[in-house]
């Protein structure tokens, strides 16, 4: 008999990308009250930040329900 507790994580749906943006430097992207979750990638070459937090290049990062955000461009950046 095997005791053993096995994990099987739960699967997550993720939506078809909804929009490819290029941003201009001193642009800025606001996104009001997020119903289920977004997932923001910034492509190699641009620097965009968080409400002062720099958003990495090439990782997702993703924001949840009830959040409002805005994305700040430094560099031309594609999101």
């Amino acid at each position: 008999m095997d005791t053993d507790k096995k994990i099987h994580p739960t699967p997550v749906n993720m939506p078809n990308v909804v929009f490819d943006e290029t941003l201009n430097a001193g642009f800025e992207l606001r996104v009001d009250y997020i119903k289920s979750h977004i997932k923001v990638l910034v492509h190699p070459g641009g620097l965009c930040e968080v409400f002062g937090r720099e958003l990495p290049v090439g990782e997702p990062v993703f924001f949840h329900a009830g959040e409002n955000i805005a994305i700040f461009c430094w560099k031309q950046t594609r999101i």
